[in-house]
């Protein structure tokens, strides 16, 4: 008897979508020079079919309504972020204020895909925060290494694009730093665009970035330069040499 080829899952398609990863200054900075600014993150309510239960940057799908007056696909991402910031956290926000960050395309064989502009912005004055109680169920102020930390207690669940982002800003000194070098990167054409794939190894995921020595073959025994993210026992972690 002839056996025919198992076919592969087909791959959903691709969505296009935004988020702002928002800072204000600290009230209560300590000495360490990572906790000079605060983040904004909103939990999504448990009962979505998608990342329920995880704390993400405002944003979300890119609609028809945000490019009525934009052509450009950064200046849509931009639009789309100040609408979804209103929706959700019942801020407002200017699109002509953020700066490119990073871009993330899903791993294929994901039930759901989005290539998403990571754009990073500065709250110029203070601002409640009204979560819509629907999508989003509740918000925190944190500082980089506070979120971080509380990932790695099991009490933050995130994305590994949300945790790759909380990471790169622990290397700013302020608010200003950062947004200076988002700048650069957005006007020299050096955002960083990362198409991650995904590997097992002892049923422990590894979300594998380009440069990663195991990338093109998936092969996690492979000696050489490690950029990926690595499920821990209760939370992401980095790996980079």
């Amino acid at each position: 008897m002839k056996l025919q080829a198992t076919a592969k899952p087909k791959s959903a398609a691709i969505q296009p979508a935004a988020t702002v990863i928002l800072l204000r200054p600290n009230n209560s900075p300590t000495e360490k020079i990572n906790e000079a600014f605060e983040v904004l993150l909103l939990q999504r309510n448990s009962s979505l079919d998608f990342a329920s239960s995880q704390w993400v940057f405002p944003g979300g799908k890119i609609e028809a309504e945000d490019a009525s007056n934009q052509h450009q696909p950064l200046a849509i991402a931009k639009q789309a972020a100040v609408r979804e910031s209103a929706e959700e956290a019942g801020i407002t926000l200017d699109a002509d204020s953020f700066h490119y960050f990073a871009h993330f395309t899903g791993p294929s064989g994901e039930k759901k895909r989005f290539s998403t502009w990571f754009l990073l912005g500065g709250l110029s004055e203070h601002q409640d925060i009204k979560i819509d109680d629907s999508e989003i169920v509740a918000y925190q102020w944190l500082s980089p290494s506070a979120a971080l930390m509380q990932h790695k207690k099991g009490q933050l669940k995130l994305f590994p694009p949300t945790f790759w982002s909380l990471q790169q800003l622990l290397c700013y000194r302020d608010i200003e730093q950062a947004l200076q070098a988002a700048q650069i990167q957005e006007t020299s054409d050096q955002v960083p665009h990362f198409k991650p794939r995904l590997a097992k190894q002892e049923q422990r995921l590894h979300v594998l970035l380009e440069g990663d020595c195991a990338y093109a073959s998936g092969d996690l025994s492979l000696e050489g330069v490690k950029k990926r993210i690595v499920m821990g026992d209760t939370g992401w972690l980095w790996q980079q040499d």
